[in-house]
């Protein structure tokens, strides 16, 4: 019986000390999992995108631009209803996607009718006013942008087919593509955050892709899953905020995801284990000296 006490506190062992190896080389076997904490109702006409400067929520319609109040997304404190200024009308731009915003400036991807000719328009935060426009950018489709301050460039993609990213700096020069491990189709919305940058699509799961920008690497991070339309992606205090469209001017929700809800610290993981195996050691060599 002793004998087969002392095999099973081995075995405990073991298993504890495989688990400490594999968190020390940093494969946690407890990372962060995405997580929805609320769904909110939110005006119909915010469909494309969305951004924040930690003061406002910015959302965009189809030629529109919106400011609400951090705490009340349901109170708009401005609106820029032609935010297509008329010279672009003109030359036949007419949709706006997935916004960011950065040191009081929107950026704010801009498609033509013709798919030619793409840019990214740049906006005044604090009164949403047109400033100036970035391109025409060698893109067919332009769904989203997102400014990356580490950087100071600017990222996006093309609509479908997706297999890279561009990268811009402030001027519209090309400064690099990003290739990805693996296709995306319909991506919708983008956010950078550090290293990774998040991609929504309307892909028949309403996924969030995960993209480590250093490699390349795609990881299929969250699927939402309604059966309706993904839109743009925004970043505030460890959550995620994305845009799902029920039906253009008829609602639209947004979904908040934690980001580290169910984490636990390594560390604090370290230390239990630690304590564990002293723990099975002195009860081993308690057996083992019990026996002589």
């Amino acid at each position: 019986m002793k004998n087969l006490t002392i095999f099973l506190l081995i075995l405990v062992l073991l298993i504890q000390a495989t688990i400490f190896y594999t968190i020390a080389r940093g494969n946690e076997l407890w990372k962060p999992r995405p997580k929805i904490v609320s769904v909110k109702s939110i005006n119909p006409k915010f469909i494309q995108g969305l951004a924040t400067d930690g003061e406002r929520w910015y959302f965009s319609y189809i030629d529109s631009l919106y400011a609400v109040k951090l705490s009340n997304i349901e109170e708009i404190v401005a609106a820029n209803k032609r935010a297509i200024p008329e010279h672009l009308k003109v030359e036949g731009y007419n949709q706006i996607g997935d916004i960011d915003v950065y040191q009081d400036k929107i950026f704010a991807p801009i498609e033509d009718k013709g798919h030619e000719k793409t840019l990214i328009a740049v906006y005044l935060a604090s009164t949403l006013e047109y400033i100036n426009s970035i391109g025409p950018l060698p893109q067919k489709h332009i769904p989203w942008c997102s400014v990356d301050p580490s950087s100071q460039t600017i990222l996006t993609s093309e609509f479908d087919e997706v297999d890279e990213i561009f990268v811009y700096n402030f001027e519209g020069k090309l400064v690099k593509k990003i290739k990805l491990s693996m296709k995306l189709h319909r991506i919708r919305g983008g956010k950078i955050l550090g290293k990774h940058l998040y991609l929504t699509a309307d892909d028949g799961g309403d996924t969030i892709y995960k993209i480590d920008t250093n490699t390349g690497e795609v990881e299929a991070y969250f699927k939402i899953g309604t059966p309706f339309k993904i839109g743009g992606i925004g970043y505030l205090d460890g959550h995620l905020y994305v845009m799902v469209t029920v039906e253009r001017d008829l609602g639209s929700m947004l979904f908040i995801i934690d980001l580290f809800s169910e984490s636990v610290n390594a560390a604090t993981i370290s230390y239990i284990l630690i304590l564990a195996m002293a723990c099975t050691i002195v009860a081993i060599y308690l057996m083992l000296k019990s026996k002589n």
